[in-house]
């Protein structure tokens, strides 16, 4: 008898919560003080290698699907479903995999708000010629290497007779009431004895 997966309660998971508020709120923040203290198109220092460079990215990643807003705030909100469906369906996931899922909401989270509320994403990291980027894309970026490595290292088995994190569910719990008992007792003389 097949047993289906169990659904995975996200708010209780400390792990994605954690890495998903702290990318949101941090992102959140440097776009903010970068709107408030800075110029569209001001870079400090002028030249250079590392610099901070406000620029607002109409399109996406690398500046592709430039003036496309609506068709990427569609494609982000159906890559948070999905992401959010892979994680409630997903039988035991590994604290390698929960922090790479909760980086990758996070970030997506965070360039969302800048396209719904602004029409473009805030960015303003500068790193020679590469296009410039901020906290949510390297978050993007750092969780899907962590989903990666996750999902290719081989599998450890759960332990056995329950799921990976050490929860009881209520299907393992019937199953143990129901079953046999694995040890038994004989009365002794001297007290119970284990048979």
């Amino acid at each position: 008898m097949g047993r289906e997966p169990a659904v995975r309660a996200w708010y209780r998971d400390w792990v994605l919560l954690g890495a998903l508020l702290s990318v949101f709120v941090a992102d959140q923040a440097t776009k903010g003080l970068v709107r408030l203290w800075m110029v569209e198109g001001e870079a400090i220092p002028a030249e250079g290698l590392l610099r901070l460079q406000y620029v607002v990215n109409r399109g996406s990643a690398f500046g592709l699907f430039q003036g496309q807003t609506l068709f990427l705030i569609v494609a982000s909100v159906g890559g948070v479903v999905l992401l959010a469906f892979f994680y409630r369906r997903h039988a035991h996931l590994s604290l390698l995999l929960r922090l790479g899922v909760g980086l990758i909401l996070g970030g997506a989270l965070g360039n969302l708000v800048d396209r719904l509320l602004l029409g473009g994403v805030t960015d303003f990291i500068a790193v020679g010629w590469w296009p410039n980027f901020n906290l949510a894309d390297s978050s993007i970026l750092m969780g899907m290497a962590a989903t990666a490595m996750a999902l290719l290292r081989p599998a450890s088995a759960p332990p056995k007779g329950g799921p990976s994190d050490g929860r009881v569910t209520d299907e393992l719990l019937m199953e143990s009431l129901q079953g046999e008992p694995s040890v038994s007792c004989a009365e002794e003389p001297g007290g119970l004895t284990r048979q």
